[in-house]
């Protein structure tokens, strides 16, 4: 059919051709007979028309409607019945037609046909269809198809309630997620939905939808409603669809579109006004800053996924959950935009303050205002991306920091977009997105710890708990090279390794704000530059080295090792923190080998563990080419689990060579890649085998050689894989300070003769074997006696000195009553001597020797002729004539006193909870073997001293002090005073002092009682108020307290005076809560109060407290209003204070007062009392004295418990 509107302009009327309409025309005359039109629908007879000459018919048939504002007078076909009644006056002979018409509803709009138009009835398609975006001054509205199961989208109408229902034309290829839009004028139709588009022109004429107000709804074809919605003043139609004329939306302003935001919720739903968006979702507009002219457009919802792009600097990512990109998704509601409008703020701001320069205007508003794009959906897959337009999209979930992560990672790739004068960008190549996405990761971390008061351990528990990207989840591997292969991510166009690449970058950016402060992320940001073109960029590994000024091979090993070892402070006892996998793990027992054959990525890692339960061994690294230099990380760790840390540097065609010496508990080998090679993956080869056995075979130790053979040195050389050397050693010292012989063999053989005859004496020898710089240990040293002569003298020791043996040398120690004795010597027989007699002499480097001559079989008070300084004692038998006696020495060291310990500082403090290591020093200048005996008493009744079991463990010796470990397990005992007795017995027998270490072992937190001043019960208040801390702990240090509900306020407490006797008399903290200073809001509030000892123990409490800043509002039930009572006679008084008193009496005092207006003195003050809910009554008597000419009012006073007071009044008349 067609559809016919009067214009305005002429009074003539349009025609529109309607598909298939054969309705005829309507006319205008001249003689101002205006004809309507009536539908061919079989409703009434065909083609009929009617006339009137009365301008008064149109407004009482309501044919055409009333003149709208803002718009134009129009006329539509009335949808109406026609019934043709004949009646036959025969008064006056004549025929008539009275035509009764179908007016509309009576709602206040006499004569308004349309007003009434359509069924109230809900329509099935509700839900799924939703009027979604209107701009009345650009005549266009928009439909949003939320779901559609199959076929077209036919028989849908909508009116203003001005006109019929106006059809439309039948939409195809619905499926969801589309947006139809419906223009009032001219325009060609676009009714194929399968893009997610369509447009609809209904070429009508006039204003039809009312720019400062209207009515508009949405119909089935059964004319049931679908959606209606009602804006500015309305046009004075019914409101429908559970609308009301009060809940009307404000008409929007020029250029501006009204949106819903979120589902629809009839008249509760969130509209709002902003830029338009035709077939596109709605868009919300917030302020980023108080401080510039940028906003944020959320666009609300999603018609379709934003596919993964591989290999890009236009886009940047975040997508763990998902492998075909952010998904699409309806609009959320308006309280989750304005949560994202509130993390878009924070982070701008945030990055602003760090030092990030400008973000990236996705472009203009018609001010010319920058403003970032970001579309929003609530999916729960919490991905993400941010394109080189500064456009961003992201899908959040339900938990608030998963979400703030989410939006905020992708604000940073917007700033990171951004460009500078010169075009050069703060992005990275695609290959090292490592900083993008971990500066991303880090800043949405960041912030919601901030902005939300957390600690880094607990975002992170939130993220996890969310299905989001978490370290506790990924990046256990560290094999992955996400510094120069960011496309490693990817596999067949989908993540698959992404989870790792972003926890992996993450965790790198949080390791370089550990090392250098959180000023290096901006510093990294700021130092990267970005031209593509020119060959002065600097990105990547680059930009790091530049922002640290550290190499970037130096920043690797330390990060492997923070990884490995779990150095993040704020992860450490972390059990959800998983530390870095290992790729094997082997026991090797000393023998054999076992051979790993592994690959690697450029600035990858492979980790082996070797288990060597104190065995030593050869570890051999050998790549397979040329091409890459390497980078290996060694851990040795000993049985006390004390690491120490070396690292080796293999450049390109060099190998590695490891040698770990006996007393080792395991070995960690890092292996990394460094550049030099553009190969995908480098393999290599690690061996982990027996060390060279080398074991020396003649002179055996101690051993005579008396005569003058040749001299040989034999030895055996066993496992020698690596084809090392043998040096061969000879000195007439244990210390080897200088020998008279020093060797290396480089063709090893296992039978070496001396070069020349030694000298008569004492010589000592020791073998190693050496390869490159590397060398195994020392074996022995051996000695053998040379005499080409007579045999040496037998001599006697009284006590045998204990001999003190190391790397340096062997030496036997002297007491004060050491003696050595020389037996008559033997001569050999044809030998012609004169009467001998032994020598012997002390020496020493720094003071002259001093030679005694002594007697055979006569005991030499060798203890008693020391002194400091002599290192040597020598002996010989002496023989006139013969001179050149050959002298025979052994090392000494003098000990003259017994052992003396101390604490060597720092002297750990009486009050300890923790087990603690404490270091104990001897002044013995040498390490022998020495015992402690260690007992501790606890302050028990009736518990005898014990015997402690853990000894002291040899650290190391310094100057003249031996230092011993020596560890206080005080978890192991109870919190009571503890006195810990040790005693060193030196290898002699000897007993140093006595040490006497007193603890006081405390493990539990301080007590405490909160309160507040002024006390209230319950504690409600209005104003400012101070909260009290209590403790009688004399060891409470520290008092941390704020007030939290959703918004936390930090209580600072002044630092209290020491009372003089702690255990008599409470310390106490006090801080303010400044209510309206701090603006706290109605309702219930938590006081959370941390108290803290000087040894870290602590206890946790709060206080609920109610603000309430309303006064009570109270209603006069009783009398309601002005009222005359003679004097002397009762009044009964009941008031509403509205808030209901059964479960908590908020109310603290109501009073009724008569006063006297006249000098405003009370004649009465009388306490009500509660009766029932929020009732209070009470029967006065009006004073006999009260003066019927004066002014009177009854007043009724309410004060709650927060001392709000309200107040209401009537007035009296007396008589």
């Amino acid at each position: 059919m067609e559809r016919i509107f009067a214009s305005e302009d002429d009074g003539e009327f349009e025609r529109e051709p309607d598909r298939g309409s054969d309705e005829g025309e309507v006319r205008s005359e001249d003689d101002g007979t205006v004809r309507g039109f009536r539908h061919r629908d079989g409703s009434g007879d065909d083609g009929d028309i009617w006339e009137s000459d009365d301008e008064e018919d149109l407004e009482d048939g309501g044919r055409d409607g009333p003149v709208r504002k803002g718009g134009s007078k129009r006329t539509a076909p009335p949808r109406m019945i026609m019934t043709l009644l004949v009646v036959g006056i025969m008064i006056t002979a004549t025929l008539g037609f009275i035509l009764l018409i179908r007016s509309g509803r009576d709602d206040g709009n006499v004569g308004d046909p349309f007003d009434s138009i359509g069924s109230d009835e809900v329509s099935s398609l509700s839900g799924q269809l939703m009027l979604s975006e209107m701009m009345p001054a650009e005549e266009w509205f928009e439909i949003y198809v939320k779901s559609w199961a199959a076929g077209p989208i036919e028989n849908l109408g909508f009116s203003t309630f001005d006109e019929e229902i106006v059809p439309l034309p039948s939409i195809t290829g619905a499926d969801g997620f589309d947006h139809i839009i419906v223009h009032t004028g001219k325009g060609v139709d676009d009714t194929d939905l399968s893009d997610g588009k369509a447009s609809v022109y209904l070429d009508m004429s006039g204003d039809v939808l009312g720019d400062e107000g209207d009515e508009l709804a949405l119909f089935d074809g059964s004319e049931r409603i679908i959606d209606f919605v009602g804006w500015g003043d309305g046009n004075g139609d019914t409101p429908r669809d559970g609308w009301s004329g009060t809940n009307y939306l404000p008409a929007p302003r020029d250029g501006d579109s009204l949106s819903l935001q979120g589902d629809d919720e009839d008249a509760d739903s969130f509209w709002t006004e902003g830029p338009p968006s035709p077939l596109g979702n709605s868009i919300f507009t917030v302020d980023l800053s108080p401080e510039d002219d940028w906003t944020a457009y959320i666009q609300n919802g999603r018609t379709e996924a934003i596919p993964v792009i591989l290999n890009t600097s236009e886009m940047r990512y975040i997508n763990i959950n998902v492998s075909t990109g952010v998904p699409p998704g309806h609009p959320v509601n308006k309280t989750k935009l304005d949560e994202v409008a509130e993390y878009l703020n924070y982070t701008y701001n945030l990055l602003k303050k760090m030092g990030f320069g400008s973000a990236l205007a996705s472009g203009t508003d018609s001010n010319g205002k920058p403003f970032i794009k970001i579309s929003v959906t609530r999916n729960g897959t919490y991905s993400g991306t941010c394109s080189s337009s500064g456009e961003i999209s992201v899908d959040i979930g339900s938990n608030k920091v998963a979400s703030k992560q989410t939006v905020e990672h992708e604000m940073t790739h917007n700033f990171q977009f951004s460009a500078r004068s010169d075009g050069s960008t703060h992005i990275n190549p695609w290959s090292s997105n490592f900083i993008d996405e971990g500066t991303a990761e880090f800043i949405g971390r960041y912030s919601a710890m901030l902005n939300y008061n957390k600690t880094w351990k607990e975002v992170e528990d939130e993220l996890q708990s969310a299905g989001s990207l978490n370290i506790y989840d990924y990046f256990h591997r560290a094999w992955y090279d996400i510094f120069t292969d960011w496309p490693g991510a990817y596999k067949n166009g989908t993540y698959v390794h992404s989870g790792n690449y972003y926890a992996g970058s993450f965790l790198f950016m949080k390791f370089l704000m550990d090392k250098f402060g959180i000023s290096v992320i901006s510093k990294i940001y700021n130092a990267t530059v970005n031209k593509p073109g020119t060959s002065h960029d600097v990105v990547g590994i680059d930009a790091v080295e530049k922002a640290t000024g550290t190499k970037f091979e130096d920043l690797l090993s330390e990060f492997n090792l923070y990884r490995l070892e779990n150095r993040f402070p704020q992860y450490r006892n972390n059990p959800k923190f998983k530390n870095t996998t290992m790729d094997s793990e082997h026991d090797f027992n000393g023998t054999g080998s076992i051979s790993d054959n592994e690959r690697v990525e450029q600035y990858g890692s492979r980790i082996n563990r070797y288990n060597l339960h104190g065995s030593s061994a050869l570890i051999t690294f050998v790549p397979d080419s040329n091409r890459s230099r390497w980078q290996l990380t060694v851990i040795r760790i000993g049985s006390d689990g004390k690491r120490t840390y070396e690292k080796i540097t293999i450049e390109k065609g060099d190998d590695g060579l490891i040698y770990i010496p006996e007393g080792y508990e395991q070995v960690i080998i890092i292996k990394t890649r460094l550049n030099g090679s553009l190969k995908f993956f480098e393999g290599f080869n690690i061996t982990i085998k027996q060390a060279p056995v080398i074991t020396p075979m003649g002179p055996v130790n101690n051993d005579h050689i008396m005569w003058d053979p040749p001299l040989f040195i034999n030895w055996t050389l066993l496992e020698n894989t690596i084809n090392a050397s043998v040096r061969v050693q000879i000195s007439n010292s244990s210390t080897f300070i200088d020998p008279w012989i020093d060797e290396i063999l480089w063709d090893p053989d296992p039978e070496w003769s001396f070069p020349f005859r030694p000298a008569n004496g004492t010589h000592w020898w020791r073998l190693r074997w050496e390869k490159d710089d590397k060398a195994g240990p020392w074996v022995g040293p051996w000695n053998f006696t040379y005499w080409n002569g007579m045999p040496p003298p037998d001599i006697m020791w009284d006590p045998a000195p204990v001999r003190f043996v190391n790397e340096s040398g062997d030496w036997g120690i002297i007491l004060p009553d050491t003696t050595v004795m020389i037996r008559e010597y033997d001569i050999p027989s044809g030998v012609e001597v004169e009467e001998g007699h032994p020598e012997f002499r002390l020496s020493g480097k720094d003071i002259p020797s001093v030679l005694f001559n002594w007697t055979f079989g006569v005991p030499f008070p060798v203890g008693e002729h020391m002194e400091p300084g002599y290192d040597t004692f020598e002996w010989r038998v002496h023989y006139t004539p013969f001179d050149d006696w050959p002298w025979f020495s052994d090392d000494i060291l003098w000990d003259p006193a017994p052992p003396r310990i101390e604490v060597i500082p720092p002297i750990p403090d009486r009050r300890q909870r923790e087990d603690t290591t404490i270091q104990i020093g001897s002044n013995d200048t040498f390490h022998v073997d020495s015992f402690f005996d260690i007992y501790y008493d606890l302050d028990l009744p009736d518990t005898p001293k014990m015997k402690y079991e853990s000894g002291p463990r040899f650290n190391r010796s310094e100057g003249e002090m031996i230092i011993y470990d020596l560890d206080l397990n005080f978890s192991e005992l109870p919190e009571v005073n503890v006195t810990f007795e040790i005693v060193l017995r030196d290898v002699h027998g000897r007993s140093s002092n006595t040490l006497l270490l007193d603890f006081e072992i405390d493990r539990s937190a301080p007590s405490f009682e909160i309160g507040t001043d002024p006390i209230r019960e319950p504690a409600v208040f209005n104003r400012s108020f101070e909260v009290t801390v209590l403790s009688r702990d004399s060891d409470t240090v520290n008092v941390r307290a704020s007030i939290i509900d959703g918004i936390y306020f930090e209580i600072m407490f002044e630092i209290p005076m020491s009372p003089p006797i702690p255990w008599e008399e409470p310390s106490v903290w006090k801080g303010s809560v400044d209510v309206v200073w701090w603006d706290l809001f109605d309702g219930p509030w938590i006081v959370r109060v941390d108290v803290e000892d000087d040894l870290g123990n602590s206890r946790h409490g709060e206080l609920p407290v109610v603000i309430d800043r309303t006064p009570p509002t109270i209603s006069m039930l009783e009398p309601a209003g002005e009222i005359v009572v003679p004097v002397g006679s009762d009044l009964p008084v009941r008031v509403d204070v509205t808030e209901d008193q059964s479960v908590l009496r908020t109310m603290s005092d109501v009073r009724v007062i008569l006063r006297c207006m006249d000098n405003l003195t009370e004649a009465l003050n009388v306490r009500m009392e509660w009766i029932s809910t929020s009732i209070y009554e009470v029967t006065i008597t009006i004073p006999d004295w009260a003066d019927p000419s004066a002014a009177w009012r009854l007043e009724v006073l309410a004060e709650d418990r927060g001392g709000n007071r309200g107040s209401a009044f009537v007035f009296v008349d007396l008589t």
